[in-house]
């Protein structure tokens, strides 16, 4: 099987198709591996269950409500499919759009894996309680609401440690951890997958922190996410949007 794919991505064939390395890692550094099956009128590609595994592994339930919620959604993002029998992420291929489908499998078997991050509590942190007192001052001079701590769903699955009530509103994350980022992107995901009318920033507070790979992906899967340098920079991002 010949793939026109970047050369970052190792193709090994095996005898009903092929294993595709790819250079995306989960968050144990991992990296995702896509499976491509030969079928009559095309291709099947799964993740063989393995993003559903590091769930289990975080001890967080597949069935609860909020990765239920966002599974459904999950083929209107990416068109990607839960397959429930052997708990993978599947789509088919046809040759044009091979390539294609296998990144998709690969960003719904990332994204799937992030999902571990909201079982955790949000601790208190001095980065977050600084990005929040620095948009206060913001939100004040500006002339427009802030809420701190607000639910992005009904569900209240992901929560914005500021919402800003902009023409367009802004939910913003403090992400100083890898964790807390990928929850962004997720909260992200949702809000697309609902057509929600708000923007989603986070706020790192270093590169370093969380990685470049990590901060780079997220500028894919989250409206806007930058390196958190103070008063100016977040003024120069939000005002303009006062009047979007």
């Amino acid at each position: 099987m010949k793939l026109n794919i970047c050369k970052d991505f190792i193709v090994a064939p095996t005898e009903y198709g092929a294993r595709v390395i790819t250079p995306f890692r989960f968050s144990d550094n991992d990296q995702v591996v896509v499976w491509v099956k030969k079928e009559p009128n095309g291709f099947h590609i799964d993740d063989n269950g393995e993003a559903a595994l590091r769930l289990a592994s975080d001890n967080v339930d597949v069935d609860s409500e909020r990765i239920q919620t966002w599974l459904e959604a999950l083929p209107h993002i990416l068109g990607v499919r839960w397959n429930e029998a052997d708990e993978s992420l599947a789509t088919n291929a046809d040759a044009s759009t091979l390539e294609e489908r296998i990144i998709a499998v690969t960003q719904a078997a990332i994204q799937l894996s992030a999902l571990s991050a909201l079982r955790q509590e949000r601790g208190h942190s001095d980065f977050r309680e600084t990005v929040v007192a620095v948009l206060a001052e913001i939100a004040q001079e500006g002339g427009f609401k802030m809420e701190r701590d607000k639910p992005t769903d009904e569900a209240a699955s992901f929560m914005a440690d500021a919402w800003l009530e902009l023409p367009k509103p802004v939910a913003v994350v403090a992400a100083s951890t890898v964790q807390r980022l990928l929850e962004a992107e997720v909260m992200y995901l949702d809000a697309k997958s609902r057509g929600a009318p708000f923007v989603v920033l986070a706020l790192i507070e270093s590169v370093k922190a969380v990685g470049v790979k990590q901060y780079t992906r997220a500028n894919y899967y989250t409206d806007k996410t930058v390196e958190f340098s103070g008063k100016s920079l977040l003024k120069d991002l939000l005002i303009p949007r006062r009047t979007a």
